[in-house]
């Protein structure tokens, strides 16, 4: 389960995130249209994507991780393919649409709501796996991306990207992926289940009732706070770098980004669930900011 979420995770941050960066420029490249225009297809996209994450991590608590993610992987492919066929500013904002709902379908919510149930003591180092899928989509996607636009057209290189989407994902959902160890007859985290205690039963919380805490609230907002900032210098990473650097170069500062978030997660891994995690957030969120900043 890990692994297929792993590969998965390739794909819906190389094409999802990573790969935005490459189409922006790539599109304005093409059409000759202004970087603001395009930017504000992706900043929809984003938004969309955020709304419906709220769906699909309870529709995989609800329905089992398969047609979620197959669904999410039909999306993102058919959005990958017509941002290959654009021809109007609106064709656009219907492409890089579809792309952003079905990352919500392949994204971190869902991959997590896919991978708690199997694990209980290790689902923070469970996760931190999963998500080196990302680094490495974001290691390969920019450069393979760049080189195959330079040699096949975007057009071309938008259909082979999707279609390799499919050819991986939709197996992974398919015959992989399932909704809970039982289903297999297996206990989380590989072991046999512990015998029943007199403790008191873990509270169970309702959505309105999180959204009341403080904790929950403070949580959303600066996650809303980072990951966009995130999202913003990701979506324009390309562009700024290119008219410095060229194509390679860029490519080549893409994925030198990627590598510094694989070796965090690496380490996050390892130690994810013996840190205090706000704090951690906290301090990887000033780490981020001085980044920016430099």
């Amino acid at each position: 389960m890990d692994a297929a979420c792993l590969l998965i995770a390739v794909f819906s941050w190389g094409l999802g995130v990573f790969g935005i960066g490459v189409y922006l420029h790539a599109i304005a490249e093409l059409h000759g249209w202004s970087v603001g225009s395009i930017s504000s297809a992706i900043t929809v996209s984003v938004l969309l994507s955020s709304v419906a994450s709220a769906i699909t991590g309870p529709a995989v608590g609800k329905y089992g991780p398969r047609p979620i993610i197959a669904l999410g992987a039909l999306l993102i492919a058919s959005g990958v393919f017509f941002i290959g066929q654009v021809r109007e500013p609106w064709h656009v904002f219907a492409a890089f649409s579809l792309s952003g709902l079905g990352f919500s379908c392949i994204s971190v919510t869902t991959l997590s709501a896919t991978l708690s149930p199997w694990f209980e003591r290790h689902q923070g180092r469970a996760i931190s796996t999963a998500m080196l899928g990302a680094s490495i989509g974001g290691m390969t996607s920019t450069p393979l991306l760049i080189f195959a636009i330079s040699r096949l057209g975007l057009e071309q290189a938008m259909m082979w990207s999707a279609a390799t989407a499919l050819i991986v994902i939709l197996p992974l959902a398919i015959f992989v992926l399932r909704k809970s160890p039982a289903d297999m007859g297996l206990h989380p985290d590989g072991e046999p289940s512990a015998p029943k205690s007199d403790d008191k039963p873990v509270r169970v919380w309702s959505r309105s009732e999180a959204l009341r805490t403080t904790a929950f609230v403070s949580v959303v907002i600066a996650f809303a706070l980072g990951l966009g900032v995130q999202m913003g210098f990701l979506t324009h990473h390309v562009t700024l770098a290119v008219p410095a650097l060229g194509a390679a170069g860029a490519a080549f500062i893409v994925s030198i980004t990627a590598v510094a978030a694989f070796l965090g997660r690496v380490v996050l891994a390892r130690w994810a669930d013996h840190v205090d995690l706000r704090i951690t957030t906290a301090a990887v969120l000033f780490v981020a900011a001085l980044s920016l900043g430099a």
